[in-house]
């Protein structure tokens, strides 16, 4: 049962993270413009590593391989883009984000100490 919700929390944390990647790729403009407009320089290329981040964070959560690398990588994202993103949480709306990034930084580091539960590469063992 334990490996069970493992694998239900790792999926439903990278299915964030997996679709913001794919948003960030069909909407690759208004997403660069967003950047820019917090202050961000050279956004085509910081918005590639983002996708690659999001996409190789996600894909090793839900297969449970090299977890604790995707789970390490997800959380310095997440808290890179929470500093970027919500610096003023005076502003309620930016508050409930920050503290919503928070919750899933927490999420990941449950991941990160438990490890990947049996269902998954990292899990299986050899006979």
């Amino acid at each position: 049962m334990n490996s069970i919700a493992i694998l239900v929390a790792r999926v439903l944390l990278a299915l964030l993270f997996l679709v913001s990647a794919f948003r960030q790729m069909l909407y690759h403009q208004g997403v660069e413009q967003e950047m820019a407009a917090h202050g961000m320089i050279y956004t085509p290329f910081l918005l590639g590593c983002a996708i690659l981040i999001e996409l190789t964070g996600s894909l090793s959560l839900i297969l449970g391989y090299a977890t604790l690398w995707g789970v390490l990588e997800l959380i310095a994202f997440t808290s890179i883009a929470t500093l970027i993103y919500y610096r003023r949480i005076v502003d309620r709306d930016k508050l409930i984000h920050v503290l919503k990034n928070l919750a899933i930084i927490g999420g990941l580091l449950m991941i990160a100490a438990v490890g990947p539960g049996t269902i998954g590469i990292d899990g299986v063992t050899s006979p």
